[in-house]
């Protein structure tokens, strides 16, 4: 009886780890995203709380960010000129 268990236990537990381990051709570049709550608003400019800022972060990009040598590199902004008077 212990043994059935078991066995029916593992041939599950299997299932359940290849289930996902299907290779699509199709490229779907969705991100979804499980938050405990509704976001209060998704105007940046009264946004105060953690979920209004998270959605709103992931809605907007920097125009540059930081590379693994932490060194200002462009993201949205395709470079920067340097005036003469700094």
């Amino acid at each position: 009886m212990k043994k059935g268990i078991l066995i029916l236990y593992l041939s599950l537990l299997i299932c359940c780890i290849f289930t996902g381990c299907g290779h699509s051709k199709e490229r779907n570049e969705e991100l979804n995203l499980a938050i405990g709550s509704s976001p209060q608003t998704m105007d940046p400019q009264l946004s105060g709380d953690n979920v209004s800022d998270t959605v709103i972060g992931f809605m907007t990009g920097n125009l540059y960010t930081y590379n693994e040598k932490k060194e200002t590199v462009p993201c949205l902004a395709e470079g920067y000129d340097l005036s003469e008077d700094g």
